[in-house]
């Protein structure tokens, strides 16, 4: 992430560190109203676990504001979308896996505040799905597979409970 001042200089750059994007980032980053960013990443210690990402908050100079690690109770989750709320909080999306069965899928959103720290975790079942921006730039699941494809806001699919580490 570069940073330019006014006049259009490089001043600064900002490395968002992902082992598996080019470039450091992971799946959706947000502009701040203030010129800083907010972007998703997946955990870089050296730990392999598939349940965890990160969201990490940057100023406008590029200086690390927080940095949040969040890890849920499944064999694996994906966060993939990132929403900023008028209020400054962010939503994430994502899916994961509670076991190694393929109907044991689901997606997430996980609403955090400003300062990253978690609000509310809803989880909705629904195996081999994805979250993506669709119809007016809204997040809904999408489930590609099969002789029909489909896509359903988070609301409409059943819940259950997956809870935050």
């Amino acid at each position: 992430l570069a940073f330019m001042d006014q006049a259009g200089a490089y001043t600064r750059c900002a490395l968002l560190k992902d082992q598996s994007a080019v470039g450091g980032f992971a799946s959706d980053a947000v502009l701040t109203p203030q010129g800083g960013i907010t972007a998703l990443a997946k955990n870089d210690d050296q730990a392999n676990r598939d349940n965890e990402f990160t969201l990490i908050r940057f100023d406008e100079k590029g200086e690390q504001i927080w940095r949040r690690a969040y890890a849920l109770g499944a064999l694996t989750c994906r966060a993939s979308l990132l929403d900023l709320n008028p209020d400054g909080s962010h939503t994430v999306w994502g899916m994961g896996k509670m076991a190694e069965l393929d109907s044991s899928g689901f997606v997430f959103r996980l609403d955090v505040d400003q300062e990253g720290k978690p609000l509310a975790l809803d989880a909705r079942r629904c195996p081999g799905s994805t979250v993506v921006r669709y119809l007016g730039g809204r997040p809904y699941v999408h489930y590609p597979w099969g002789p029909k494809w489909w896509a359903a806001p988070f609301e409409a699919l059943p819940e259950m409970e997956v809870k935050l580490q």
